[in-house]
């Protein structure tokens, strides 16, 4: 059995979609750009954008912005803090994010938790989201990368009566990343994202995702 088939196997069990009866299914386009700067020797500064073109259904265009810093701990070990501001045709919403990230070898996890505050709701919203992902080099320059995670979101209290608390979403992730030099890197994803909803049929969104990097 060849070294990285085991690991292959794994991904591929978490990257199957969850089994639905019933579903409404959208299917859009994503598109993020990133910057990620030094400051000091420990601390990153990171500012992102992003963009979902989605359908009515899906309350429409979906815009993002978030800026925030990261500081490294130890060797494959950082944690961060962000501000995300996110906007679509039917609601805004403010989130404050802190992240744990661990990296041994070919395997990375990280463990966000958010305060999310909407301007549909007097309550804000906290909730815990899990990635796991892992990595394949495929040539030996190091410039294309396999990439394949999965993340559930964890519902840890009500916004509105019909929440539903625990795992509450599912997104899974595969692509190629490409890194053109020291500073640039492009990734090219097929994205999963099913919300789980008891009253109503899931909601699922399958969309290419274009990813822009650059790190000063």
């Amino acid at each position: 059995m060849p070294p990285f088939a085991r690991p292959v196997a794994a991904v591929s069990l978490l990257l199957v979609p969850a089994a639905v009866s019933a579903a409404t299914q959208d299917t859009q386009a994503w598109f993020s750009q990133s910057l990620t700067a030094p400051i000091g020797n420990s601390n990153t500064l990171v500012v992102e954008l992003a963009e979902r073109a989605r359908s009515a259904a899906s309350d429409g265009d979906l815009y993002q912005y978030r800026i925030g810093a990261d500081h490294t701990l130890a060797k494959g070990v950082s944690a961060g803090v962000s501000v995300v501001y996110i906007h679509s045709n039917t609601k805004t919403e403010t989130r404050l994010m802190q992240q744990l990230d661990l990296t041994r070898g070919a395997w990375s996890s990280r463990t966000r938790l958010e305060q999310r505050m909407t301007d549909d709701s007097a309550i804000t919203g906290w909730r815990l989201r899990q990635r796991v992902e892992w990595r394949l080099l495929l040539d030996h320059a190091k410039h294309w990368t396999l990439r394949a995670n999965a993340e559930g979101f964890f519902t840890l209290n009500r916004m509105t009566p019909s929440d539903l608390l625990g795992l509450s979403a599912l997104r899974t992730q595969i692509g190629v990343q490409r890194r053109v030099d020291d500073h640039l890197r492009l990734q090219l994803s097929w994205l999963r994202h099913q919300n789980f909803r008891p009253a109503r049929a899931d909601s699922i969104a399958n969309a290419p995702w274009l990813t822009l990097n650059y790190s000063m």
